[in-house]
């Protein structure tokens, strides 16, 4: 099944050049330690920057319980991870379209599912449910510090929840 693009146009997305550009969310505790939790946003990539494979759209990332959703430039994919559970690669299809694109991670506590444009395209069984613990800070953009897996293109309309939102709420994002 392929993707398309939606009509998408925000003048006030944020522009990140794949080199040394992020947002830092801070580490509160709102952010993590959530049993399910749902992570979207509107991404355009464009092809440049100096990260070779992946990009981060939003992350808060170490090396126990994490979460972060990026694109894979190798594969074209859209991976989510959460609570130390496996990624999940979202579609086969190339989206490096230069073309806005909505991508959700969802974390159920059982299941990760990653939405590619409203249209669910993959589960995953979660091998962990305790909640994020992470005490390192959200970025939207690129990973840990800020140094590792910048993203380039847009990203706008970043949404965090703390709780799995249904097929019919995410469509409706």
């Amino acid at each position: 099944t392929g993707t398309t693009s939606v009509n998408f146009t925000n003048t006030y997305a944020l522009d990140f050049d794949g080199d040394d550009d992020y947002v830092d969310l801070g580490n509160d505790p709102i952010l993590t330690g959530h049993p399910s939790q749902t992570i979207s946003a509107w991404a355009k990539w464009e092809r440049g920057g100096t990260q070779s494979n992946e990009e981060d759209i939003v992350s808060s990332w170490n090396s126990g319980l994490s979460y972060l959703i990026r694109w894979d430039s190798a594969t074209s994919k859209i991976e989510f991870y959460s609570n130390g559970a496996p990624l999940v690669g979202a579609s086969d299809t190339d989206i490096s379209d230069a073309a806005w694109h909505h991508v959700v991670g969802v974390d159920d506590g059982a299941n990760l599912q990653v939405y590619l444009d409203g249209i669910k395209s993959s589960t995953e069984v979660s091998s962990n449910n305790s909640g994020i613990t992470n005490a390192d800070p959200t970025l939207i953009g690129a990973r840990s510090s800020g140094t590792t897996d910048e993203f380039y293109g847009k990203i706008d309309d970043v949404r965090i929840y703390n709780r799995a939102l249904t097929p019919t709420e995410i469509s409706s994002l």
